[in-house]
C-alpha cells in the first residue's frame, strides 16, 4: 500500500511540475560582456545564460548587427512539443574587436522551431582606448619573476635561459617608460623601492631580439 501510495505522489508532483513549465517561453537569465572592462585591443565576447523549459537547447546559429547599437540574434534548436524540462544554455558569442565608445547590446533569444523571439535582453558597455604599451606574448618561457605581489625588490632568473645579455625595462598601465635594467647575470635582483606602489609590466628584450612581458603588482604594505 506504502509503495501504491509513493507512486501516486510522485506521479502527482511530476505533473504539477511539468503542467507550471509547460507553455511558458524560453528567457534570458542574464548577461554579461568579457572581459569586463574591455580596450580597443581586446576581442569582445557576450556571454547569455539562458532557461529553456523544453529540452534539448542548444545554440543553432547566431548574427550580430554591429554598430553604435549592437542586435545578437542567437537561435536555439528546442521543441515546445518535446516532454516539459528545465534546458540551461550557457552561449558565449565572439563580437569582435571595438572601436572606443559607449555601445548598447540587444541580445535576441530565438527558436528555430518555429523561429520565433522570445526574449530581449539589453546590456551597455564602455570601450576603452588602450595605452600605448601593447603586451607581448612571451616568446621565451625559461624566465622567471619572483615574488609577486612584492614590496622592495623582483628577482628575474634567468638560469634556464641561453642569451647572455637583457635590457630589462619596467612600464606602467599608462604604457610611460620608468626605469630600465642591463644584465647579464643569471639571477638578478632589482631595487623598485623608487618606485610606487600599483602595477607594473616587465618587458624583457634579449641580445637576439626574443621579448618576454610580465605583469608585476608592487606594494608597499
Amino acid at each position: 500500500m506504502k509503495t501504491h501510495q509513493l507512486t501516486f505522489v510522485t506521479l502527482l508532483l511530476t505533473f504539477f511540475l511539468t503542467g507550471n513549465i509547460y507553455g511558458q517561453s524560453p528567457q534570458i537569465d542574464s548577461l554579461k560582456i568579457i572581459p569586463t572592462n574591455p580596450t580597443t585591443n581586446d576581442t569582445i565576447k557576450v556571454v547569455a545564460y539562458t532557461t529553456f523549459f523544453n529540452s534539448p537547447c542548444f545554440l543553432a546559429s547566431s548574427s550580430f548587427i554591429i554598430g553604435t547599437t549592437i542586435n545578437v540574434y542567437a537561435s536555439h534548436q528546442n521543441d515546445s512539443s518535446m516532454w516539459p524540462a528545465f534546458c540551461n544554455s550557457i552561449d558565449t558569442l565572439t563580437i569582435g574587436q571595438l572601436s572606443a565608445g559607449t555601445y548598447v547590446l540587444h541580445y535576441h533569444l530565438a527558436d528555430t522551431v518555429p523561429p520565433t523571439t522570445y526574449d530581449i535582453d539589453t546590456i551597455i558597455f564602455t570601450v576603452q582606448q588602450a595605452s600605448g604599451l601593447q603586451l607581448i606574448d612571451n616568446s621565451e618561457q625559461e624566465i622567471t619573476v619572483y615574488p609577486n605581489p612584492t614590496t622592495t625588490e623582483i628577482n628575474v632568473d634567468f638560469k634556464t635561459y641561453t642569451a647572455n645579455r637583457h635590457d630589462i625595462t619596467f612600464y606602467s598601465v599608462l604604457g610611460q617608460k620608468v626605469k630600465t635594467v642591463k644584465e647579464r647575470k643569471d639571477i638578478t635582483t632589482i631595487d623598485i623601492s623608487d618606485l610606487t606602489d600599483g602595477i607594473y609590466f616587465i618587458v624583457i628584450t634579449s641580445e637576439n631580439n626574443g621579448r618576454w612581458t610580465q605583469k608585476i603588482i608592487k606594494n608597499g604594505t
